[in-house]
């Protein structure tokens, strides 16, 4: 591409990864047929040098990508749940770094994906405990998050319960919240990782301290089992039933007799189980 044709080809990119992206580009001439693109979050440096050189090939092109506040806590908050942090070496200089790891190969590290409301959530959080993500420098922006965790940035639960907010703990949490100590209490600070549910309840079980939330806590979470339960108990009767698997159908008095139940019980249970509907002993 000629010369007089590179200024125009660059700025119409900038303008273009601009609106595709909804963030700040600059493509800045440098003197002599050197040009230099910045950019905030948008597209990796991959797929710019891609772009550029389709744009103006030929043209010695710089690139400079930075990240926006907002990028940094999602790529700290990722790999913090990913359990990228050290327990005994957890410091915000150790979380940048993990999370520059994380931002070079991501393309707009300011967004979310679909399913991810919790995560976006604790972002907005993350950076209004931050005054908005203002810290001069990414360490000192995650040195909260490599220190004390995630969970702190959950809302812990209250005797009346808000359901349509993503970071009010699930009872499952609020428990673990309570109970963990050691690498337990590190793996549920950072990465969010819940006790086992029988532990939780029997925990709660021996805590003649346990106050009215807690105590709301383990029903909700014997909810949670019972629905998880009936899920599972779903899919196994119809694995049990399915014709083309090894060995052939089981019939209802096999089920039954692994149940402890009647032939007709099983078959009953078995339809409302199909059905979605709740089990009763038979």
């Amino acid at each position: 591409m000629s010369r007089t044709r590179t200024p125009q080809a660059l700025r119409k990119l900038a303008a273009e990864i601009s609106d595709a992206y909804d963030c700040r580009v600059n493509a800045e001439h440098e003197g002599g047929g050197s040009w230099l693109i910045q950019w905030t979050d948008g597209p990796t440096p991959t797929q710019m040098r891609t772009r550029a050189e389709r744009a103006a090939p030929g043209a010695t092109v710089e690139l400079r990508r930075s990240h926006s506040p907002r990028a940094w806590t999602l790529a700290g908050l990722r790999a913090t749940l990913a359990g990228d942090l050290d327990r005994f070496r957890a410091s915000g200089a150790a979380l940048a770094a993990r999370a520059e790891h994380r931002l070079e190969t991501t393309e707009a590290p300011d967004r979310t994906a679909d399913g991810e409301e919790l995560l976006d959530a604790l972002a907005q959080r993350h950076l209004e405990r931050t005054e908005g993500g203002t810290a001069a420098y990414e360490e000192l922006l995650l040195e909260p998050l490599a220190r004390e965790g995630v969970a702190p940035l959950l809302i812990p639960r209250q005797g009346k319960f808000d359901g349509t907010d993503p970071l009010i703990m699930s009872p499952a949490q609020h428990l673990t919240h309570h109970y963990a100590r050691g690498e337990d209490a590190f793996a549920w600070t950072h990465r969010l990782r819940t006790l086992p549910a029988p532990d939780l309840v029997a925990a709660a079980q021996a805590d003649a301290d346990l106050d009215l939330v807690g105590r709301l806590a383990v029903l909700g979470l014997l909810e949670d089992m019972r629905r998880l339960w009936e899920t599972t108990e779903a899919a196994a009767f119809a694995a049990a039933r399915e014709a083309t698997a090894p060995g052939g159908a089981a019939s209802w008095t096999q089920i039954g007799a692994v149940l402890g139940i009647s032939r007709q019980g099983a078959q009953d249970r078995g339809k409302r189980r199909a059905a979605g509907g709740p089990s009763r002993l038979a």
